[in-house]
């Protein structure tokens, strides 16, 4: 289906919870609706809101690889840590084998 500008409400639920165990993924969903993923992410996001009870036991998408997509406070702390290392590594190198090392 190629991609249109607008999906009816209609269609939107039809996809999204009358056929939700059919269609499991995002990717599915924005497809079959001729949405982007970031667009149909978007009017998911607006629609749960502005119809909750339409949504209560609709089962989520699943996203990302870990089942989500925004890392926690530590993993980002330990990001920061693992790149100061690399960073004091590749100082160390280049003091040793730079050119001003002769």
């Amino acid at each position: 289906m190629a991609n249109r500008a607008s999906v009816s409400l209609k269609e939107f639920l039809a996809v999204t919870v009358q056929r939700r165990d059919e269609i499991g993924t995002v990717k599915g969903a924005a497809a079959e609706l001729g949405l982007t993923e970031a667009s149909f992410k978007m009017r998911l996001k607006r629609e749960r809101e502005d119809y909750p009870t339409v949504f209560e036991g609709v089962e989520a998408y699943p996203v990302g690889a870990k089942g989500r997509t925004k890392a926690t406070i530590q993993e980002a702390m330990e990001l920061l840590a693992e790149l100061a290392n690399e960073a004091d590594v590749a100082a160390d190198l280049e003091g040793e084998d730079g050119p001003d090392s002769e």
